[in-house]
């Protein structure tokens, strides 16, 4: 295995705009002090740990195959980052309160059908079936399934992961997908918010796996008409939401359609993380139907 000379007259490295830079030259020797050269990904020192070698140029001196071999290692701290994402910093820097939050409001539809029990006192009835005189009851309208839309609104929230931490941090979100928040969550309600999953995209790989880094699109659903959660639905007996169980036999206590979990624990792990959920602003909607309480 070949053996390389330093030039340490030729090494030197920087700042700019960008991050750091450096170059260091080496020469073939067989001399007692010669050393390996560096890999790629190496960093230029503990002190600067971004500073990585990116290329080789190879050389022979004076164009002759029968001189020592040049080689001129480049280093530099630059690397494509999404510029959707504002990473200002780098390095590691933590900056996940830069991050952006992702609104899409979505429609949500509240079924309600009419109970089949013709002796049931609440029930729709078509507008011209109104009877005449007041005390005989209006034409029900037996068999019909009525649709409203309620708003609902999905949106991402987005943190970095650190390579390290990647396979602990997948289980936890694995292990909450399709739960809902089991406390008051950025001004919702419990049980308003859902966890719909997570998209990882990597946005920073230094060759060697030791200083890779993700950035994790969070998803989530949130119901915001008012008296809404997941585990609920409308119950025309009596004009309100009112939570779901599981009956699986006598003395058996109901489960939720949905199980509830700690959500912050998604933002607060690992590192590059922030030391609690991030806020998102509220305002309050007044769709058809009644307040909502929702996010803008």
């Amino acid at each position: 295995m070949s053996t390389y000379k330093p030039i340490m007259s030729e090494w030197n490295w920087g700042r700019d705009i960008n991050g750091y830079y450096g170059t260091r030259v080496f020469v073939t020797s067989t001399d007692a002090d010669a050393i390996a050269l560096p890999d790629l990904g190496d960093s230029w020192s503990t002190a600067l740990p971004t500073l990585t070698v990116k290329k080789w140029d190879v050389k022979y001196i004076n164009d002759n195959p029968n001189c020592p071999q040049r080689i001129v290692v480049s280093y530099d701290s630059y690397y494509v980052a999404n510029p959707e994402y504002d990473e200002s910093g780098g390095g590691g820097t933590n900056n996940s309160d830069l991050l952006p939050i992702s609104i899409d409001m979505a429609p949500d539809y509240d079924t309600y059908n009419n109970p089949a029990d013709s002796t049931s006192t609440k029930y729709w009835y078509w507008a011209d079936g109104v009877a005449v005189p007041p005390a005989v009851a209006p034409k029900r309208a037996t068999g019909v399934t009525l649709f409203r839309l309620l708003p609902q609104e999905s949106f991402i929230i987005s943190r970095y992961v650190f390579g390290t931490n990647l396979v602990a941090y997948h289980n936890i979100a694995k292990n909450t997908v399709g739960k809902v928040n089991n406390g008051l969550w950025m001004g919702l309600d419990i049980g308003t918010v859902r966890f719909d999953g997570v998209q990882f995209e990597e946005i920073r790989n230094d060759r060697k796996g030791t200083q890779r880094k993700w950035l994790a699109k969070l998803k989530f659903s949130a119901k915001l008409k008012s008296g809404d959660t997941w585990n609920k639905l409308y119950n025309p007996e009596t004009n309100t939401y009112d939570e779901m169980l599981f009956y699986s036999g006598v003395g058996a206590n109901g489960a939720k359609m949905y199980e509830e979990a700690n959500l912050v624990t998604l933002f607060t792990f690992g590192a590059a993380a922030l030391s609690a959920s991030p806020v998102v602003p509220t305002a309050t909607y007044t769709p058809i139907g009644g307040p909502v309480t929702g996010m803008t």
